[in-house]
């Protein structure tokens, strides 16, 4: 699993490598290093997001005869269901363009990239998570390989939307420096 983890950031840094014209990239112990720091930063952060949103979705369709947070007042199941995972996913963002790419880049254009990466993911996966329950019918083409089918198109609508993320980021770095 931690081999697979480190292939997948591996490939993610020279997807930002690429989209930020690095020539020369990290050497590959700084690399696997930087991986590994990533696994645990992003993997944390990515965890605990899709947890909120998953636990409020779960406790709203299943009540257990105690007091949810959705019962405590809707700022509280709001908060909970989509302000806590969006500054989560925010700030998994804002570590990937700032601590992958093998360049230097500036802490306001992250924090731009980041938020826009986070807007797009977060609305992305509200609406995946309603079409796959409400209008997709993965079961009946697929059968019982529904789940991979589910899964590898999260997978290709999230890894575009980082990489769009990171195609900002490299213009807003690019306008910076031509002032």
């Amino acid at each position: 699993m931690i081999w697979a983890s480190i292939w997948v950031f591996s490939t993610l840094r020279t997807a930002l490598n690429i989209i930020f014209h690095v020539k020369k990239g990290r050497g590959i112990i700084r690399g696997i290093a930087i991986d590994l720091l990533m696994i645990f930063l992003v993997g944390t952060l990515h965890l605990t997001s899709m947890t909120f949103a998953s636990v409020m979705v779960y406790l709203k369709r299943y009540r257990f005869g105690f007091k949810s947070p959705l019962e405590l007042g809707a700022l509280v199941g709001f908060a909970l269901k989509y302000i806590i995972p969006f500054l989560l996913s925010f700030w998994m963002f804002f570590l990937v363009y700032k601590i992958i790419p093998n360049k230097k880049i500036t802490s306001w254009t992250a924090l731009q990239a980041a938020l826009f990466t986070s807007l797009l993911w977060e609305g992305a996966k509200h609406l995946f998570g309603w079409y796959v329950l409400s209008l997709g019918g993965f079961t009946m083409v697929y059968g019982s390989l529904s789940t991979l089918a589910i899964f590898v198109l999260w997978v290709f609508y999230s890894s575009t939307i980082l990489l769009m993320g990171g195609e900002v980021a490299y213009f807003l770095e690019k306008e910076r420096a031509g002032r």
